[in-house]
């Protein structure tokens, strides 16, 4: 119960009306499949690989990725400021590397059900940090569905403690 409520907050904080069905969505979720499934093999693999190996290594294809995208379509730029290069090495270093290093630790203990949706908060958190370091407020739907992770998360790990 507590993973689907979790799951059905973070559809509620991204969800933007409209039709069901269009090539964003489609686009979406083959993304959602694609992530799904290397997240299933990173839970066969952590123990072999290691955690921080999964971690760097996906950061790496990230970057490398999206550098040359940036290249070839003529959108690099190197006009950056100090402080917003200090802030973009700070969200990468949590949100790119950070993150899924702890998220890929957390699959060498958890059983892979209890690890997504643990990481389903995401959405809720950067909520939370785009207001205290942005000033950007929350809408009602986010607020909404951050309450429904956080339910979720409550339920799972009460599940869990009464084992």
């Amino acid at each position: 119960g507590g993973v689907v409520l979790a799951v059905a907050g973070a559809f509620v904080m991204m969800y933007q009306g409209g039709k069901f069905i269009d090539s964003a969505n489609l686009f979406m979720l083959t993304a959602a499949i694609i992530s799904a499934s290397l997240i299933f093999l990173t839970k066969i693999y952590v123990k072999t690989v290691g955690a921080f190996t999964l971690a760097f290594s996906r950061t790496l294809f990230l970057f490398t990725f999206l550098a040359g995208y940036a290249l070839l379509s003529g959108k690099f730029q190197l006009e950056i400021t100090g402080n917003l290069l200090g802030l973009t090495f700070v969200g990468a270093l949590v949100g790119a590397f950070l993150g899924f290093f702890l998220f890929f630790k957390s699959l060498s203990f958890y059983a892979l059900s209890k690890a997504v949706a643990v990481r389903s908060i995401e959405p809720f958190f950067a909520t939370i940090f785009s207001l205290v370091i942005l000033g950007i407020l929350p809408v009602i739907r986010q607020l909404i569905g951050g309450i429904i992770i956080v339910i979720g998360i409550m339920i799972l790990n009460l599940a869990a403690s009464r084992k």
